[in-house]
């Protein structure tokens, strides 16, 4: 009777780990799936489908102040295709790092898609600034 408890026993056991190691597979597959979904893989800032979300959340709350930026590279096309979709690649992330870097105490950033970016800023007063800001760390960035 000792060793069919002890086979019972450990059978459970086995079960119950199973069943703990499948909850939490599911609950890094969501939560890698959520990223996937809300998260651009390239530059790791929000995507569109988290912009959209963003802008639906942002209309129900009363915001004093709201500005939009919409940027996008030029000759992001050029580039790839004079010097491989790899050096295009580092031009996307550079630009969403000075984007962020500039942007992320007054507001966020998103990238829509390919080479379009759109910063929402919240504080109010800091426009100007910032914008001097990003002019100048485009101005002045080296590779």
């Amino acid at each position: 009777m000792g060793t069919g408890f002890m086979i019972l026993f450990i059978s459970e056991l086995y079960i119950i780990v199973n069943e703990e190691l499948l909850l939490m597979k599911e609950l890094v597959s969501s939560n890698i799936y959520k990223k996937l979904a809300f998260e651009d893989i390239l530059t790791n800032l929000d995507n569109r489908a988290s912009f959209e979300l963003f802008i639906k959340e942002k209309e129900n709350e009363k915001i004093p102040y709201i500005s939009f930026i919409m940027c996008d590279l030029n000759f992001l096309k050029e580039t790839n295709d004079n010097y491989g979709h790899e050096a295009g690649d580092e031009l996307i992330k550079a630009s969403a790092n000075i984007l962020n870097e500039t942007f992320k105490d007054v507001g966020k950033c998103f990238r829509l898609g390919g080479d379009e970016f759109i910063v929402v800023v919240t504080k109010e007063n800091m426009m100007k600034a910032k914008i001097q800001e990003l002019n100048y760390k485009i101005s002045n960035y080296k590779r």
